[in-house]
């Protein structure tokens, strides 16, 4: 992980045009381990939407839904 007290600093220095070669590859790293985390978690949501369409379609091949009635049987 990218301590974020020199993430802060490097992005400072950078703004103000003092940056070095080193703080722009620290901000790059940032960037670019945020772009990964983004796709990671997207992956979540695009997983239940295909197993939820999954067991739609499952049940829709079974018939659909059916309700179910329970009596009392007299013995």
């Amino acid at each position: 992980g990218i301590d974020g007290g020199k993430l802060s600093e490097a992005q400072g220095r950078i703004g103000s045009g003092e940056g070095s070669d080193e703080d722009q590859a620290i901000a790059e790293a940032s960037i670019v381990g945020d772009r990964k985390t983004l796709k990671a978690d997207a992956l979540i949501p695009a997983t239940m939407a295909v197993i939820y369409i999954a067991i739609m379609l499952y049940f829709k091949s079974r018939g659909g839904y059916k309700p179910v009635s329970i009596e009392e049987q007299e013995s």
